[in-house]
């Protein structure tokens, strides 16, 4: 009474005895969530540092791209004017003018003024004097590099920009500046806040395990109480089974004669299924060997022919050749070749002709030998798997026969199990009458346990009280487990884990028992095991 009188003063609270502590990691979690946006905050600060200082570099970075890119364009232009010059001294008038003056031993007075680019008579000017034919080529060739050097010259510039940007973004990236300070100043902070976020984890989560203890404790002693009521039920529940059973002897034999019967049956069915279907993997077999004959025949027709066709179109192109120069024929080979050419291909057509027969009818024969290969595959998959609905269907005339008889051994239990099914439902509704009493009590729990799992992810903490409903839950699930371990084993003793509950239920039970008579007893040791019967007389005597 004093137990009841605490579960219904629980749920007029709505809430267990651990709820203090939960709004207490709540608090505990709202602080560490404040400090958690203090972090990132000053996170952002410290990564947006990196931003700012990259963005510089990225954009030095960027400009020696972009010199790098017009150098490119310089080099490409400086190539295609080094080439168009190289082209012009090789091969244009003036310049060969120019050589063969210089190799004449002619210098001009100025180089690069005479547009005739020679001596006289081509330069009707006064521009060209005598040396020797060394100097005149030395002072040739000087011209030439100092014309292909002014060309030359604008990729230099281009070389030495892109150096002077790689010397800045060098400097740039040793020297140290604000932002390494500011860092300095921002990971304090931050080490601080989590010091003390670190403190707060450490406490919730003992707070945590200190309110899982609270509500196990709490739902251990509830859960007791609501169980021990029903093992009186239950131990009755299986006296009526029993009395049930001892009717149910002569059905039990009947039961075995019917299971040895349905086995033969089954086998027998199964015997004949598996001899069809062998019949039809021993059909796919000689398929598969008649495909592999059917390729090696069609081989060895299709090879000559095939052989015998380019041969002929071999021939045929060099008929062609032969006839496309018919100036080169001699007399009469153009009659002949022309002649030759109409039979060629004729026998081209007739050879082609001959290939698609042979092909048409390998195909044939292989999809044919297929077809019938997809045929028997089929016939062994509705034969694997209709054989359970062969044997069943079987089984179910068998049934109805085994059905008439037991008919009438099942009339006379039809009273006992009716008082059984009445018993039995009430036992349903009083363990869900107890179930719902404990889950009243858990709901509040459950709200608690959801609200410390959300204050432990907003902390970030691994606690130990986000199972308690869960803990709690097994703790009824047990409890009541053991109505049910009792229920479905009428076997007297201990049973393991429920050390509380069995006494209660053997005592009542061996009460109902010790009520039968002699006979009773003989017709129940023919339904149980000889060991169980012992141990239920020695309860009895007892």
């Amino acid at each position: 009474m004093i137990l009841f009188l605490n579960i219904v003063a629980l749920n007029a609270r709505c809430q267990s005895a651990g709820e203090g502590t939960v709004s207490t990691i709540e608090t505990k979690a709202d602080q560490i969530e404040k400090n958690g946006e203090k972090i990132a905050d000053i996170n952002r600060k410290r990564m947006q540092s990196y931003v700012d200082e990259n963005d510089k570099l990225i954009s030095l970075k960027a400009q020696l791209e972009d010199l790098k890119l017009k150098k490119i364009a310089i080099q490409a232009e400086v190539d295609k004017r080094l080439a168009a010059k190289l082209d012009e001294i090789d091969n244009s008038e003036a310049w060969k003018n120019r050589r063969k003056s210089a190799q004449n031993g002619w210098q001009e007075n100025s180089p690069g003024t005479c547009s005739a680019g020679g001596p006289p008579p081509i330069c009707v000017a006064d521009h060209w004097h005598r040396v020797s034919i060394a100097a005149a080529m030395a002072e040739y060739e000087a011209y030439k590099k100092q014309v292909l050097d002014e060309i030359r010259s604008q990729a230099d510039k281009s070389n030495g920009d892109i150096a002077r940007k790689q010397a800045e973004i060098r400097k740039f990236e040793s020297e140290e500046n604000e932002f390494t300070r500011k860092r300095a100043d921002w990971d304090k902070q931050m080490n601080e806040l989590r010091a003390d976020n670190s403190d707060l984890l450490d406490e919730i989560v003992q707070l945590s395990k200190k309110y899982r203890e609270i509500v196990v404790a709490e739902a251990k002693g509830i859960a007791a109480g609501l169980v021990s009521e029903l093992m009186r039920m239950v131990a009755e529940k299986h006296f009526v089974e029993d009395r049930i059973d001892i009717l149910m002897v002569k059905i039990g034999d009947l039961d075995k004669q019917e299971i040895k019967a349905t086995a033969d049956l089954r086998e027998k069915i199964r015997k004949q299924n598996d001899a069809e279907i062998q019949k039809q993997n021993d059909k796919i077999t000689t398929d598969n060997t008649s495909l592999i004959s059917l390729d090696d025949y069609y081989k060895q027709q299709i090879t000559p022919l095939n052989t015998k066709l380019d041969n002929l179109n071999s021939r045929l192109t060099e008929i062609k050749r032969k006839l496309f120069r018919p100036g080169d024929l001699a007399t009469g080979e153009l009659a002949k070749y022309t002649t030759e050419k109409k039979e060629t291909e004729d026998k081209i057509q007739s050879a082609q002709e001959e290939i698609n027969g042979v092909e048409n009818k390998y195909k044939t024969d292989n999809q044919k030998l297929k077809d019938d290969i997809k045929v028997c595959r089929d016939k062994i998959w509705d034969l694997t798997t209709g054989l359970s609905r062969l044997q069943d269907e079987a089984v179910s005339a068998l049934k109805n026969a085994f059905a008439e008889k037991r008919k009438i051994l099942l009339d006379a239990a039809v009273a006992r199990k009716a008082y059984l099914q009445n018993l039995g439902d009430l036992l349903i509704q009083k363990k869900e009458s107890a179930r719902q009493k404990f889950m009243d009590y858990a709901k509040p729990v459950e709200q608690e346990r959801i609200r410390l799992m959300a204050a432990c992810r907003k902390a970030g903490a691994s606690c130990f009280g986000t199972d308690t409903y869960g803990a709690i839950i097994l703790i009824w699930n047990n409890a009541s487990g053991c109505v049910g371990e009792m229920e479905s084993n009428k076997s007297i003793g201990i049973h393991y884990g429920c050390e509380t509950e069995s006494p209660i239920y053997q005592q009542h039970y061996n009460s109902f028992m010790s009520g039968l008579s002699d006979s009773d007893l003989e017709a129940l040791q023919r339904r149980t095991s000889k060991a169980k019967y012992d141990l239920i007389i020695r309860k009895v005597l007892d």
